[in-house]
């Protein structure tokens, strides 16, 4: 809006520096007659008026009540877009340092924490690398407490992108440990059932030879 505003050069109506012709001006004759030029003036700031206030949310239009002229609705929305621009930032806020990893994957968990960021970013406010890296170390789960750990003992914070690279990489090491579990097991499994199936050199395995070779004794 601001920038239409500009281009036809009705600045100066949101502004308020326009000065109201006078309603009415000296005839040739030296009679007061209305001035058409205030009528023109007055016609195209409630016009303009008309049309910043034609957006607004009907729940707000009831701010608006006494903004006749164009400045009074500019500086009003001005006002009520401060206010809640900043409740929502507030509340953008608080959902970023909300946020739970809980499943989601580290990859998952920063794309969460940056597309806050940028939103929060668009409301003219700024994320610092150190908020960023707190964001992303208080909700970490207990498998990456090594990290944090790490972290935690660290002389200098570590740098946002470093931290999401070392967290990719020991999320894929630990993604690999849990994967090889299960072949380990089964390797290990296998290996036992060779050992007690296997036939020993004699023909026999080495339960069964020695259960061939026990012979029971009747005492007398």
């Amino acid at each position: 809006m601001h920038l239409i505003i500009e281009n036809y050069e009705l600045t100066g109506f949101l502004e308020g520096t326009l000065s109201t012709p006078p309603r009415f001006v000296t005839s040739p004759e030296g009679s007061l007659v209305p001035n058409s030029e205030a009528s023109a003036f007055v016609q195209q700031n409630r016009l303009l008026a008309s049309w910043l206030i034609s957006p607004i949310s009907p729940s707000l239009l009831p701010s608006f009540t006494d903004a006749l002229m164009a400045c009074d609705v500019w500086n009003t929305a001005t006002w009520l877009f401060a206010a809640v621009t900043g409740a929502k930032l507030s509340r953008i806020r608080h959902d970023l340092h909300s946020l739970k990893k809980g499943t989601l994957s580290i990859s998952q968990y920063v794309a969460k924490i940056q597309n806050i960021c940028i939103l929060i970013e668009a409301f003219g406010s700024q994320i610092s690398e150190v908020e960023k890296v707190e964001v992303v170390l208080a909700s970490l789960t207990l498998e990456f407490d090594v990290v944090l750990t790490i972290a935690f003992f660290s002389i200098e914070t570590l740098p946002f992108q470093q931290l999401v690279d070392v967290l990719l990489e020991y999320e894929t090491r630990l993604t690999r440990a849990v994967q090889d579990l299960p072949l380990q097991a089964n390797l290990v499994e296998s290996a036992l059932s060779s050992t007690l199936m296997e036939p020993s050199r004699g023909g026999c395995s080495s339960f069964g030879s020695r259960g061939r070779g026990f012979k029971s004794h009747i005492q007398c």
